[in-house]
């Protein structure tokens, strides 16, 4: 899309116009089908498409990639047209197939690619960009002996998620390694690449720092902007907004370079991280990567507001509750 259309991109206002078109593939409104940019409300709880409704949207792509074509005048193989979207369609086919249950978009290689080209990033930005990551990874750094554990936390934490104090994530870690990391690699230092929004857990990590039987080494952006929200309207004028996007695209390629990476997947920051290494966007050829809803130990299982088991409202109503008496101690 050009600057144009996205300064004139058709806004959905309401949840429920954004509902009808993920559950039809399509949108009712011939001004919605024509535009190259729709914006839609994120706070709208979507579900997995159908496959009915998948193929529509996919049609539709596979229009549009036509429609530039032709504009262009370029001389591209129909069949390459075709495959841009048929691609996508046999990999999510595939998956089910594999799996034998429905699975999302995120899985398919258009998704990786579309990230990437929504977070391409200019010239001037990508130098500020790359010169903080130079400055954040040591020189000995290496990925096969390196853990990613971005840590959403703050406004998170008990609104949708709950969250665990650093010991925990600690605790997570030292777990995690015995399980994953060869015998070799456990008689090295084990870089942990440590990101946040949050200034309490950033600070946190300084108590283990001085511990002289901690046997890890954090790797962190020491010029994070730390604006402790990951919601926009709470950063407040105190923190440049520049300065918050260079922290996040920062943090996101820090956690990139790791080989083990366990996220908290109610986080839709934390899928897009688990979405890029999937497609094998990270630095290793064969990374290990986890929700920490769906690790073994339950204590380490967060819970997320949608969820929405039994289990899960009963633990966040105790989370909650806790917060209530004892306030935001940890995050």
């Amino acid at each position: 899309p050009s600057l144009d259309d996205l300064k004139y991109a058709v806004v959905l206002t309401s949840t429920k116009d954004t509902l009808q078109a993920h559950k039809r593939g399509a949108f009712e409104n011939d001004i919605y089908n024509n535009a190259k940019v729709v914006i839609m409300p994120s706070y709208a709880k979507l579900t997995v498409m159908d496959s009915e409704a998948e193929g529509r949207a996919l049609k539709r792509i596979q229009e549009l990639i036509q429609e530039q074509v032709e504009k262009r005048t370029l001389e591209v193989p129909v069949s390459l047209v075709h495959g841009l979207t048929n691609n996508s369609n046999l990999m999510l086919q595939q998956q089910r197939e594999k799996k034998g249950e429905k699975y999302d978009f995120s899985s398919s290689i258009m998704n990786a690619a579309a990230l990437m080209y929504i977070f391409r990033l200019n010239s001037n930005f990508k130098d500020q960009v790359d010169s903080a990551v130079r400055r954040a990874v040591p020189s000995d750094f290496l990925t096969e002996n390196s853990f990613g554990m971005p840590i959403r936390a703050s406004d998170k934490c008990g609104v949708e998620s709950v969250c665990l104090p650093f010991e925990k994530y600690m605790e997570l870690v030292s777990q995690q390694r015995k399980k994953y990391f060869e015998p070799n690699e456990n008689n090295r230092t084990l870089n942990i690449v440590l990101t946040s929004e949050s200034p309490n857990i950033m600070e946190a990590r300084k108590a283990f720092e001085n511990r002289t039987d901690f046997p890890y080494r954090f790797v962190v952006n020491k010029e994070d902007s730390l604006q402790g929200s990951g919601w926009p309207k709470q950063y407040g004028e105190a923190k440049a907004k520049n300065d918050i996007m260079v922290s996040t695209f920062v943090a996101l390629k820090l956690q990139l370079l790791s080989k083990h990476f366990v996220a908290n997947c109610c986080s839709r920051f934390h899928e897009v991280m688990m979405d890029l290494f999937k497609n094998g966007c990270g630095a290793a050829p064969s990374p290990s990567i986890h929700c920490m809803q769906e690790l073994e130990d339950e204590q380490f299982q967060l819970c997320c507001d949608h969820t929405g088991t039994p289990k899960c409202r009963k633990q966040l109503f105790v989370y909650r509750k806790y917060l209530e008496e004892h306030g935001n101690v940890h995050f």
